[in-house]
């Protein structure tokens, strides 16, 4: 099939859809959300919460999740399928393996319980004074999140503090499908 479908480039013949000049760029953008990797994942909130309810799409004939709508909790609109919907929180996050700021949205009940445990425990607090580790499992029976481990309380590293500069958050944003982190020009 490759061999019937070819393009012409200024610079080439090609059949590759992705080269390696490509394939670089790709690897080098971001989607400015954060993904949990198995293993560890180092992470430290650095905004409040826009709480929400997210379409479930492994409940739906849809499928497995992916880019699934964000809505208020009194959103008139979600009357009809508020059974497919999960509690979910957006925030921005300071990703250690990074090193920049993403969003990240959890629904995993899990986390959300542990994340819960550590705020109302006086010698945690807020969840912005310290770095939280959530570990990620997966096995033949599933996804697991077994652990959140919050670090002692620390003041925000200099490297955070300067890429919170270069930027503003906007929680509102999560609703409207918008990107939370907004640089600033």
């Amino acid at each position: 099939m490759n061999n019937i479908i070819k393009q012409e480039s200024k610079n080439k013949m090609t059949t590759d859809f992705f080269n390696e000049e490509v394939n670089e760029e790709l690897d080098k953008q971001n989607s400015g959300y954060f993904k949990f990797e198995e293993g560890d994942n180092l992470l430290r909130i650095v905004s409040g919460f826009a709480w929400g309810l997210k379409y479930d799409f492994k409940n739906s004939a849809e499928g497995k999740e992916k880019g699934y709508p964000f809505f208020r909790n009194d959103d008139p609109s979600i009357a009809t399928f508020r059974s497919k919907l999960h509690l979910s929180a957006s925030m921005v996050v300071y990703d250690y393996s990074a090193k920049e700021l993403k969003t990240l949205s959890i629904h995993q009940k899990a986390i959300l319980l542990a994340l819960r445990k550590y705020s109302e425990n006086v010698k945690y607090g807020v969840l912005t004074g310290y770095d939280i580790t959530i570990t990620k499992t997966v096995t033949s029976q599933g996804t697991r999140y077994p652990s959140t481990i919050a670090d002692p309380k620390e003041e925000l590293s200099a490297e955070i503090v300067e890429a919170l500069k270069k930027v503003t958050i906007n929680l509102d944003n999560a609703y409207e499908n918008k990107p939370m982190i907004e640089e600033i020009v």
